[in-house]
């Protein structure tokens, strides 16, 4: 083990030894989180300010820290750039679905050469890239999955199920659950699961493009990487996609990561992997195009089935049903309510998920805002609980 690792792993056991999250942790130490995350696994050095603050918040003298400190100096850039790269990548796959593996190169040389890279080098990336460029079926939607294999046939029941063993080991049931869910623990107590935020793509604004990513750590354990500015901003928009983009991932990590075969293939560089896409103010546009549509969205592709499990999973991990039906029943005193007919019953749903169940009480929280979720993640959990009826008013 190098020494970047044996200190990440110390620093690492030392946070959660304290139970002490990764986020919790770098915001007592006044550092970023992507920093810590590096340090922890191995990919940065700690600085002296860093291990002082460490020894303050870990209640660890500063010599047993810097015993185990590295002395050179590691650069993570080549990791980050390779990371960053896959997932324009995969958005152009996304975007060229009708695209020949030909079509999508010849895309690819343009965009480097008009970045002015030079020819020979232009050469070279593309010879790299072939080996991950997807075996597109002629007759198929698959894209960037094609060359793999189904998931496995998962029902929304089972998926819920999975998610509440997992509470359990964490020792969350029905009598010691309260929310919101501690989905950081949770994650890092997953045995052989790698937990890492970084800075991955933004927007010209800073708006994140890639939530986060799943994909195989550089010792062959499946890693999740969330994007640093969610993990970083104060805001509770961000907070809860970050508790979703998660929990989204640690499904991929846990049941569809294991599926894909990683011999060969570089650690997260590669196109076989799960991505977690945002797009800012497209989001807003979801939830009106969700309140405004009567029909489900159809699930066609092995990359639909994939999202729709583990957007199921993250749903039953963050919002477990027996926790969501007793926080509804306490905040309206009563435990459903009904929908006029002829109402729009996502709209209302939309509305009760961020409704103070006591508006004269400045301190009072919505049900979204109780289980650090967005409100039409809430919505779609009271449609799916049957805590919103339906046309029976």
């Amino acid at each position: 083990m190098s020494p970047q690792n044996v200190f990440g792993a110390f620093a690492k056991k030392a946070r959660t030894q304290k139970k002490l999250g990764l986020r919790e942790a770098a915001r007592a130490m006044e550092v970023p989180a992507a920093y810590l995350s590096r340090v922890e696994n191995g990919i940065d050095n700690p600085s002296g300010k860093l291990i002082q603050k460490m020894s303050d918040a870990y209640g660890i003298a500063i010599d047993e820290l810097t015993q185990r400190a590295p002395t050179g100096r590691v650069s993570a850039d080549a990791h980050i750039h390779a990371m960053q790269s896959i997932p324009n990548l995969r958005a152009l796959y996304r975007l060229g679905e009708g695209l020949g593996a030909n079509r999508i190169e010849e895309f690819i040389r343009e965009l480097l050469q008009e970045s002015g890279v030079a020819d020979e080098d232009i050469e070279k990336k593309l010879a790299e890239l072939r080996s991950e460029f997807p075996r597109i079926r002629n007759n198929g939607r698959d894209g960037l999955f094609a060359s793999e294999g189904r998931p496995r046939m998962l029902s929304k029941k089972r998926i819920a199920a999975m998610a509440r063993q997992m509470l359990y080991r964490s020792g969350l049931t029905e009598t010691t659950y309260i929310p919101p869910t501690p989905i950081e623990m949770i994650v890092e107590n997953e045995p052989k699961l790698v937990y890492r935020i970084d800075d991955l793509e933004c927007d010209e604004s800073g708006n994140p493009i890639v939530l986060g990513l799943t994909g195989w750590s550089q010792t062959g354990d499946p890693q999740i990487v969330i994007n640093s500015t969610l993990a970083e901003s104060q805001r509770n928009t961000n907070e809860s996609r970050f508790n979703y983009t998660l929990a989204h991932e640690l499904f991929h990590a846990i049941e569809h990561l294991p599926r894909v075969s990683k011999l060969l293939i570089r650690p997260l560089a590669r196109a076989n992997f799960f991505v977690n896409f945002g797009r800012g103010s497209v989001a807003e546009r979801a939830v009106r195009r969700w309140t405004r549509s009567e029909e489900p969205r159809r699930l066609t592709t092995n990359e639909d089935w994939r999202e729709w499990q583990a957007n199921t999973f993250a749903s039953a991990l963050l919002m477990p049903d027996w926790a969501v039906r007793a926080t509804f029943k306490a905040a309206f005193d009563t435990p459903t309510i009904p929908v006029k007919p002829g109402s729009n019953a996502r709209e209302f749903a939309l509305e009760m998920a961020g409704r103070k169940p006591l508006e004269r009480d400045v301190l009072a929280l919505s049900l979204a805002e109780i289980f650090c979720v967005s409100r039409q993640a809430m919505a779609i959990r009271l449609l799916e609980l049957n805590l919103i009826e339906e046309g029976t008013a």
